[in-house]
């Protein structure tokens, strides 16, 4: 997201102050003593899986809104077009805003941010909350979309990155090729042993892997079907 060029002065990236200091504006951020311009070319978008299998408009209270626990910004370069998924743990300590059980705003608290979105409303306010809670993270990386979504598409070929869910499913044997439908996709994504220390960060390795396949899939079906993406875009509008 950010680009080293610390030696350029002007058009806000960085100059010297009357005591040394770096001076930048809201483009820039300042790590290991480097100055990093916001590299403009990224149109990044926020992908959520949460997990709840109930419909978004059974919403009640907070406790139905779930948690999202699978985030990636998939980040579009669009003068070289190539993308680039960062995924984010879901037990990542930052900044979050808390509500009480009728809305209203409790401040801000340290916590991990998947639960940022049980605070909302399982729809946009969830999602809006998300957003600003990863760019706030990211030092203010903007994000320019968000979808969240509970189910999963099917008919995605995938290489079988680790041997975690071996026991479970031998047909997810490390280095194997599977091709991911309904029930096992589900599987795929979502199983972790609980028993296990940071077993989470091993499930949001085969996300990952699932996303990157997913991605080639609608990048390949849309170059063959004018309609896929609005076809897409209908079944998860939601």
């Amino acid at each position: 997201f950010w680009n080293q060029n610390a030696s350029e002065t002007g058009n806000g990236i960085s100059e010297e102050g009357a005591e040394g200091q770096a001076v930048t504006d809201e483009n820039t951020v300042q790590y290991q003593g480097n100055t990093y311009k916001y590299n403009d070319h990224l149109s990044n978008y926020l992908f959520m899986g949460i997990d709840t299998r109930d419909n978004v408009d059974s919403y009640e209270s907070q406790a139905d809104a779930g948690q999202a626990d699978a985030i990636f910004l998939v980040s579009m370069d669009r003068a070289t077009e190539q993308l680039k998924v960062l995924f984010i743990p879901r037990d990542s300590m930052t900044k979050i805003e808390v509500f009480n059980p009728s809305g209203k705003s409790l401040g801000m608290t340290t916590d991990h941010i998947n639960i940022q979105y049980a605070y909302g409303d399982g729809k946009q306010k969830s999602c809006e909350l998300m957003k600003t809670a990863v760019s706030n993270m990211l030092d203010g990386v903007p994000i320019q979309g968000y979808c969240s979504m509970k189910d999963f598409v099917g008919g995605v070929e995938i290489t079988v990155p680790d041997s975690s869910l071996e026991d479970v499913n031998p047909d997810f044997k490390e280095g194997s090729t599977v091709t991911l439908t309904g029930e096992n996709a589900e599987q795929f994504v979502h199983y972790r042993d609980t028993k296990k220390s940071q077993s989470a960060l091993v499930r949001q390795e085969r996300q990952k892997t699932y996303i990157q396949a997913l991605l080639k899939k609608c990048q390949d079906e849309a170059s063959q079907n004018a309609g896929f993406v609005a076809d897409l875009y209908s079944s998860i509008k939601d």
